[in-house]
């Protein structure tokens, strides 16, 4: 005879009855950590609030006494839930009802928006009139209602335009709405789903995207990622506060869920080398093996098909290992489910041991406590589906020490990509619920983008607390089974280039990488850096990235960024030369027009719109703010000394001192903005002061003069033969006779005739000078 708790198990869980009303009560007392939840949601006044509970620990009843509170407050009061399939919504509702058939008319007061539903007395619409008339309807009699929906059928909740909100609802599985499209996200906005509380729920609040189906062997790229790595519920605008948490791991602590441990399980080399007819029987033998040394006894297998399902159950049984081999499917009576559903919730014998086959029927809707493990024989290609399964083996019951997940490895070469595919999804099911274990990942892939291509370091291992959950079969390594390739492809490569980020940082001071740099390993993480600022501006970065690359002094205005890589150049180019006086049309090696970026910081600051702290910051580094200033200044020291020198300043064009400065240009140009009145009085007065002569005129006058000097130092006078050139190219000899022509005309200003005179010089010549120039003639 089978036992109450059995029997009530198996109305509560039976896919497969058509009629709810035949369902029997079976109330449920919430358990502690469930009490908790119900209050502290209870006792908010927020309007949007978030429960975090991992698979296994009774979700679904929390959401049932939230609903059930919210009906009992008004007579008029309605419900929506919405969830992520159909087989979650029936499941559901045998829930509900069990708990209460008399909480309203189950019959009329309860409807699913949905195309087909396997209860013939519940309600069912995709008509937005149609619920638009249930909501609000004027016949609409006093009494609770209820509405049950699939995220993707909100679109005709959408529809029907509601004029009056709901008095709760409930999300459940609410991760599904993170970071999704469109359709997904209507619940969570009142212009869709008019609601007064909304409360979130799930046990998964941190997802990561699908990922690509290629595996990560290597991260170069041009900057590009995946817009969001992992999806949260992280934002309290939307999902509100959490207002009770409990961790996957405080769950396993408290004895309220059963930890998962995968078995990455091959055949024996004993074994291997046996002949295997296909790839059932591989399977069926390597279930067997692992449900034999790890002492499993009750074992749901999942495959991708039905006809897979039978496949697996006939080599099971022929393995004649467990004591019996089920299969059930959607095209079975309800008598032969109901059979087989009896049978696996009876308590086992000594010895005995049980294995049931199926596709995905028994995801959902049907409640196996001692399920101690599950046997992915198949990849599942649904991750709602996958965190259901795993979730399976989570469930608690007394001396469960641990819940089992079996993934077949390496069954025939060309399964290996099919195989990797498999166990990422499991991993990736695993880390979601716990999120001390994601942080750990997350962090040790950061830290692998740290030390990739270091010489000499091959980086750090898994985290432990992330080995200690698989148990890997004889010869399988954690190499084989590429668990470092699927952690980086769950988080993608944004954590990755992270990783290299903090690396330059470290090695820099700071993340103002240039934009054409790439690490030794190849991946172009200058144009990284700048995807990272457009999808700031866009608006497109998570906060917690935001909050990561704050934390290493990343400089978000593209525009300050640039100014800061400028700003780097030009500290380069002082430690280099030993000034900040870049020639205007200086580039570097790179191509960066530095020369043109000082001669833009002048001009900005003179306008006044460079900033304070960027004129503290290039003054620090000795920044020249008037290069003509400072110019002028070393040339003019340059002339002092010049004139104590040679006693003067009349400098030849082309003269340039030791040093290198064209001291003869710079004088030319002087004269020449002094002729423009460009040139300041204090500037004039310091070279008049210094003997200046600015008149061009005169300047040729006395520089002819101080070449006729230096003749009558060499040769003892004035007598400078008609056609004699110095060696500087001067006519000393025509400019002497022309003097002597003007002088006749008395032309000569009398100051420049007392100065020649002064030299000795002979106005007209007698015999004895012609004599003189004419032997120096021929000896010139």
């Amino acid at each position: 005879m089978k036992s109450l708790a059995s029997s009530l198990l198996l109305l509560l869980h039976s896919s497969y009855c058509l009629n709810l009303n035949s369902l029997r009560r079976c109330t449920l007392t919430p358990l502690p950590h469930q009490r908790i939840a119900i209050d502290n949601a209870m006792n908010t006044t927020a309007d949007r609030m978030q429960i975090v509970l991992p698979g296994g620990s009774g979700k679904t009843l929390v959401g049932y006494h939230l609903v059930r509170q919210a009906l009992l407050a008004s007579s008029s009061a309605t419900a929506i839930i919405f969830l992520p399939t159909l087989s979650l919504i029936e499941q559901t509702l045998k829930s509900y009802y069990v708990q209460d058939p008399s909480l309203l008319d189950w019959n009329k007061d309860c409807l699913c928006v949905c195309s087909k539903l396997s209860f013939n007395d519940v309600r069912k619409t995709t008509s937005a009139g149609d619920i638009k008339k249930f909501v609000e309807g004027e016949d609409r009699e006093e009494g609770p209602r209820i509405i049950f929906s699939t995220y993707q059928s909100s679109r005709n909740i959408s529809n029907a335009e509601l004029g009056r909100a709901f008095d709760v609802s409930i999300l459940d599985e609410a991760h599904e709405t993170a970071g999704a499209g469109k359709q997904m996200s209507l619940p969570l906005h009142d212009e869709h789903v008019p609601t007064r509380r909304r409360v979130f729920m799930t046990g998964t609040p941190r997802l990561f995207t699908a990922g690509s189906t290629a595996r990560i062997k290597c991260v170069k790229g041009d900057g590009k990622d995946e817009a969001v790595a992992i999806r949260s519920m992280d934002d309290e605008g939307i999902f509100g506060k959490v207002v009770h948490e409990l961790s996957y791991r405080e769950a396993i602590e408290r004895n309220i869920t059963a930890p998962i441990k995968v078995i990455a399980h091959r055949l024996p080399p004993e074994q291997a080398g046996c002949e295997i007819k296909n790839e059932a029987e591989y399977k069926a033998r390597l279930l067997v093996d692992a449900a034999e040394k790890f002492g499993m006894r009750k074992v749901i297998a999942f495959s991708r098909t039905n006809e897979r399902a039978q496949a697996l159950q006939a080599e099971l049984t022929e393995q004649e290992y467990f004591s019996d081999v089920f299969r059930v499917n959607g095209r079975m009576t309800a008598e032969r489910r109901e059979a087989i559903y009896s049978e696996l919730l009876r308590p086992l014998k000594e010895g005995e041991n049980i294995a049931v086959c199926n596709a995905k029927v028994m995801v959902t809707g049907f409640d196996l406590p001692d399920c101690d493990g599950v046997f992915i024989s198949d990849r599942m290609e649904s991750h709602v589906t996958i965190l259901q399964a795993v979730a399976r083996a989570a469930r608690k019951f007394s001396g469960k020490k641990e819940g089992f997940v079996v993934v077949p490895v390496q069954v025939t070469n060309s399964d290996l990509v099919e195989q990797f595919r498999s166990v990422l999804e499991v991993v990736r099911a695993m880390v979601e619920q716990d999120k001390d274990l994601m942080k750990e990942l997350r962090s040790w892939v950061i830290e692998h983008g740290k030390r990739i291509g270091v010489e000499g370091d091959d980086g750090e291992e898994l985290p432990l607390s992330f080995l200690e959950r698989f148990e890997l079969g004889e010869g399988i390594s954690v190499k084989d089974l590429e668990l470092e390739s699927i952690v980086l492809e769950l988080f993608g490569s944004w954590d990755l280039k992270y990783g290299m980020l903090k690396r330059y940082y470290e090695v820099n001071g700071d993340c103002l990488v240039p934009w054409e740099f790439e690490t030794i390993e190849g991946v172009k993480l200058g144009s990284w850096v700048r995807g990272q600022r457009k999808a700031y501006n866009k608006g497109k970065l998570s906060a917690d990235r935001v909050a990561m690359l704050d934390e290493i002094g990343f400089v978000w205005d593209p525009l300050a960024a640039v100014w800061e890589e400028n700003f780097q150049v030009l500290t380069n180019f002082k430690n280099v030369e030993g000034d900040c006086l870049v020639p205007r049309r200086f580039k570097t090696v790179e191509g960066i027009n530095i020369g043109s970026w000082v001669q833009s910081q002048r001009a900005e600051k003179k306008k006044g719109k460079l900033s304070a702290d960027r004129v503290e910051k290039l003054d620090k580094i000795g920044f020249v703010w008037d290069p003509l200033g400072v110019e002028w200044e070393e040339n003019f020291q340059a002339l002092t000394e010049y004139k104590k020198a040679e006693g003067d300043c009349l400098v030849p064009q082309r003269f340039e001192m030791v040093e290198g400065a064209k001291l003869g240009a710079w004088v030319r140009n002087l004269r020449k903005a002094y002729n423009n009145d460009r040139l300041s009085e204090d500037r004039v007065a310091m070279l008049e002061e210094l003997g200046f002569v600015w008149d061009q005129l005169e300047l040729a006058w006395e520089r002819n003069f101080q070449a006729l000097m230096n003749y009558k130092k060499e040769e003892g006078d004035c007598l400078v033969p008609a056609r004699f050139k110095t060696v500087e190219g001067v006519r000393l000899g025509r400019w002497v006779s022309n003097q002597r022509n003007t002088y006749k005309n008395g032309q000569v200003p009398a100051d420049r005739v007392a100065k020649l005179e002064e030299a000795g010089f002979v106005w007209v010549l007698q015999q004895k000078e012609l004599n003189i120039c004419y032997g120096r003639r021929t000896m010139y």
